[in-house]
């Protein structure tokens, strides 16, 4: 998936059109959401699936969550 940060908190980012792991079957996913000040993310995700170009079936999740700390660099041992 690829997308853009924002300044405002907004998440989005798309995938390119590939295979799923059902053969024959094509998908591309998307996600938008936000991520609120107190670090609580709130995310949808949607599936586009379709079938020798023709539209099959869309599929959404809904998430949320407190975001995640970055883990902190790698500290030589002794």
């Amino acid at each position: 998936m690829t997308g853009k940060p924002t300044t405002n908190g907004k998440v989005s980012a798309k995938s390119r059109p590939g295979h799923t792991p059902i053969e024959g079957m094509d998908g591309v996913f998307s996600v938008a959401g936000k991520v609120s000040a107190g670090g609580m993310l709130s995310l949808v995700m949607i599936g586009e699936y379709q079938a020798a170009g023709k539209p099959l079936c869309t599929q959404s999740w809904n998430l949320s969550g407190l975001r995640g700390k970055p883990d902190s660099a790698d500290k030589p041992k002794h």
